[in-house]
């Protein structure tokens, strides 16, 4: 009996260990340190529709969970939402192709990896005025510790750059009016802005 149970113990113990090397999440294939804060800008997109996510269409940032192993891993992941000014408790949030729309406070679903693969962590919200939301998602595997990192999404007045990260020293190099004229100094109405990162985005200023 004293011998089942040590092997019971040990195996937990493992279980613990190996979840350490098995789950790693990544934003654009950098790794993202277990509690570290990633931050994401909402933007108006050319329809007026504005939108915070993790992985926006321009494929300016892609947030994925990568599976370490050699071996299939099924989990548990949970969003527990700290904060939210952003007026919208709406939400969706898709993991491995499923897609889920909640408005809780606190939420979990199931996933699996395939062996050395990893699947997309797309979470978005649309916000209705400007604030942030400061999310905390959390995975785990088995009976192993859990593995988190902390969402948080911005709009304001100039947070047009969507995707992108507070480690990413994006400047402004020029801007131009609707009629493609240089302008050197914001302007009512449709701005287009051209960034150091080579990206272009349509502003508009009020």
């Amino acid at each position: 009996m004293k011998r089942i149970f040590t092997l019971i113990i040990g195996l937990i113990g493992m279980s613990q260990v190996m979840n350490a090397q098995t789950l790693e999440f990544r934003n654009n294939g950098t790794p993202i340190a277990a509690g570290e804060t990633v931050t994401f800008y909402a933007a108006e997109d050319d329809w007026g529709t504005v939108s915070a996510t993790t992985n926006p269409t321009d494929n300016s940032n892609d947030l994925r969970l990568y599976n370490l192993t050699n071996n299939e891993v099924s989990g548990k992941a949970t969003i527990n939402m700290t904060s939210n000014t952003l007026g919208t408790d709406a939400r969706q949030w898709c993991m491995g192709g499923e897609c889920v729309s909640t408005s809780a406070t606190n939420f979990e679903k199931e996933f699996i990896i395939p062996a050395g693969g990893s699947i997309q962590v797309q979470y978005d919200v649309e916000p209705e005025q400007f604030g942030e939301m400061i999310t905390e998602m959390s995975v785990r595997v088995g009976l192993g510790s859990t593995t988190s990192i902390t969402i948080r999404f911005v709009y304001s007045d100039n947070a047009g750059m969507t995707g992108i990260s507070d480690s990413e020293k994006v400047t402004e190099v020029s801007r131009y009016g609707a009629d493609g004229a240089q302008l050197s100094s914001p302007r009512r109405g449709l701005n287009i802005v051209k960034l150091s990162d080579g990206k272009t985005i349509k502003k508009m200023e009020r």
